[in-house]
């Protein structure tokens, strides 16, 4: 619970009161809190985010959608609501993965995958290995060795290119 919001829990006496006050404030579905969110869920990209940071910014905001989208119908038809908004919330999540992941999504497409739960595990080993190979790279390509050459010296000699060699 946010700071803000646990301080001005402080003047009720018991659990009931609370919840009660907690219920009158953030149970108020209004069209501009869902416009907001649904900006919020849109303009959602990984960028520089790793992989589970990604998830959890899109999972709150998801939750705070399933809130306000449950909110508006019964118990019983909110968990058919939010079992077809599943799939939904799997494209859109891989939609805004960065491009490095594209055939991880791909491939995960062409299963029966229907949860972001679902494909968590999987899209972290694959950031994993692509951080594993990028730190390979950065190692093959930093040798640190250099040769100098002095052309007076008959064992080197310049090939067809132009290259030096011994």
């Amino acid at each position: 619970m946010e700071l803000a919001m646990a301080l001005s829990l402080r003047g009720f006496t018991n659990a009931h009161a609370m919840w009660q006050h907690l219920h009158s404030i953030h149970s108020q579905v209004n069209v501009s809190l869902k416009f907001e969110l649904e900006v919020e869920i849109a303009s959602l990209q990984q960028g520089d985010l790793d992989v589970r940071s990604y998830y959890q910014v899109a999972l709150n905001l998801l939750k705070e959608q399933d809130m306000l989208t449950t909110s508006l119908v019964s118990a019983a038809a909110s968990l058919e609501v939010l079992k077809k908004c599943a799939s939904t919330r799997l494209m859109h999540f891989l939609m805004k993965l960065n491009p490095a992941f594209e055939g991880v999504h791909s491939s995960l497409l062409h299963r029966n995958i229907s949860t972001v739960e679902e494909v968590l595990a999987e899209l972290v080993r694959k950031e994993t290995r692509l951080r594993s190979q990028a730190k390979l790279v950065l190692h093959s390509s930093d040798s640190g060795s250099a040769f100098a050459v002095q052309s007076r010296h008959p064992q080197f000699g310049r090939n067809s290119t132009g290259e030096i060699i011994c």
